[in-house]
């Protein structure tokens, strides 16, 4: 399950069948969605389906839901304000949304394939915000972070989970 602002969603089983349930204001667009990956903010989804596409529904402020990528493999996305990531299949990033602070220009991968990706940014409206992946051989790559601390150093890391203001890394 994912909650962030406004909204939550999860994934349950439902009669033997996995579905996707949301608060009144993000309804899954369709009950049958079979969904791998959920990312909720505010009144927004961004999911990764079973065949590996995009899929976000709900308010699009700066194009965070008209932008998202129609072509593609993708293995995890994460939403946050006006802003969306997802890792391609072969590892790299793709971002969209506004271009707060060049977002949009993820360093080059190959990054982890799951729960590896954090995007964060200021909620008071300061306009800052950025993101951070794992890296496959376990490092920490973040762009885009004026005004945030560094990420950090060394490897072994495995799994990110963004905030506001701050991302944590394990």
């Amino acid at each position: 399950s994912t909650a962030r602002h406004q909204s939550i969603c999860a994934l349950a089983t439902v009669g033997g069948e996995e579905e996707l349930l949301c608060n009144d204001w993000l309804t899954p667009i369709a009950a049958t969605l079979k969904v791998e990956e959920v990312s909720v903010y505010d009144k927004a989804v961004c999911t990764v389906l079973e065949d590996g596409s995009i899929l976000c529904w709900g308010v699009d402020d700066a194009g965070e839901i008209a932008n998202a990528p129609t072509t593609g493999v993708y293995t995890d996305v994460e939403l946050h304000q006006e802003n969306a990531c997802a890792v391609r299949i072969d590892g790299e990033e793709i971002c969209w949304g506004a271009d707060d602070g060049s977002i949009l220009s993820p360093p080059a991968g190959p990054f982890r394939p799951k729960d590896a990706l954090a995007v964060v940014g200021d909620a008071i409206g300061s306009g800052s915000s950025g993101a951070c992946a794992v890296r496959t051989n376990g490092t920490v790559a973040c762009w885009s972070l004026e005004g945030f601390t560094a990420p950090p150093a060394g490897g072994g890391f495995r799994q990110l989970v963004g905030g506001n203001l701050h991302a944590c890394a394990l």
